[in-house]
């Protein structure tokens, strides 16, 4: 069990700086996403 998490921490240190653009694209998706449905409500 304790590997497996530190194997998933290094992905994550891995992950995130890379792909920080593309994270902060996709939240905006996922913003613009919640007021479409927001407004369906």
């Amino acid at each position: 069990m304790p590997h497996f998490h530190s194997k998933q921490k290094m992905k994550n240190k891995i992950r995130y700086p890379v792909p920080a653009r593309l994270t902060a694209g996709q939240i905006q998706g996922l913003q613009k996403a919640f007021e479409n449905i927001l407004a369906l409500w």
